[in-house]
Order: C-alpha cells, then structure tokens, then sequence
C-alpha cells in the first residue's frame, strides 16, 4: 500500500492550509475595500474598463506587462537604476497583484445590475468578485487560467484608466 508523503500528509493536517481559502480572500478584498473606501470612482472606473472593453484591455495589458518585464532587468544594470527599479519592480507587483480581479468585480457588478450605483453597491460587487475568483481559484488548473486571463485584463484597465485620468486633468488645464 502507498502512503503519502510526509510533507503532504504536514500540509493536510495544519490549520493554515485548511484556512487558505479564507486567507486569499481577505488578502483581496482589504486592498479593495480600502480602494473603495479612499477612491471610489476610480475603482469602478478600473472595473467599467476591464469588462465593456476587455480586449482592448486584455492587449494593452500583455503588451505593457511585456515591456515592464524587459525593461526592469535593463534599469538593474546601473548602479544609481537599483533603487529606481526595485521601486518600479514593487508597483508593478503590487499591481499585478490587484489587477487580476478587476474583470470578476465587473462580473459582480453585472449580477447586480439592478441596484443603483452606489458605495454599498460597489462594495457587494467587490465582495461577489473576489468571492468568485478565490472560489475559482481553488482548483489549480482553474486558477492558472483565470489568472492568465484576467492578469492582463486588469493591468490594461488600470493603465487605460490612469491615462485617460491624465487625459482630464491635461484637458481642464489642471496638469
């Protein structure tokens, strides 16, 4: 008869690994409720751009991922570039991070359509989102799938977001 490997049978058997579930989904929603509670507008912006257009997103999202992801290693190169990339290298983690359930947030949104636009509509909207993504995201081959999809998705939201926020602020002369 073949046993488990011990290392497994640890895994099994800690607390943690049966509370991991609930530890990725606060680990999502208190960056979003904080988001939701200091910028409200800019969080449904992010969610409205990575659903209505999400293949502009999507492409935007690979192509700027992309150019990150080879720009970074070049910055490491000079010594005055460590500081400057490990300060870049942190915000694009920190984004990839978030970015991966703004499509699921529209998706909540979308099941609520009924009820007016809102904070507290958003906020069930974050919380029906990031329940189906850690939902999702148990099943592992499941969740390398949604997160290759919803991944550039969410980071072309946030940059078409923030660029069409600079596009405002240049037009009303504020910038």
């Amino acid at each position: 008869i073949w046993k488990k490997p011990v290392s497994k049978t640890i895994k099994e058997k800690t607390p943690f690994f049966k509370l991991k579930g609930f530890y990725n989904f606060f680990s999502l929603l208190f960056p979003f409720l904080f988001m939701l509670y200091l910028s409200p507008n800019l969080l449904s912006q992010t969610a409205t751009y990575s659903g209505k257009k999400f293949f502009h997103c999507f492409g935007i999202g690979i192509v700027f991922i992309l150019i990150i992801l080879i720009v970074v290693p070049i910055i490491f190169v000079t010594i005055i570039g460590i500081p400057f990339g490990l300060i870049v290298s942190s915000i694009f983690l920190s984004f990839l991070y978030i970015s991966r359930v703004f499509p699921l947030i529209f998706l909540g949104r979308k099941i609520l359509f009924k009820l007016p636009e809102k904070r507290m509509t958003w906020f069930f909207s974050t919380f029906i989102g990031i329940l189906i993504f850690t939902l999702i995201s148990i099943i592992p081959n499941l969740k390398l799938i949604l997160n290759l999809v919803t991944v550039p998705a969410g980071f072309g939201a946030i940059i078409l977001g923030r660029v069409d926020m600079f596009k405002k602020l240049r037009k009303e002369k504020f910038l």
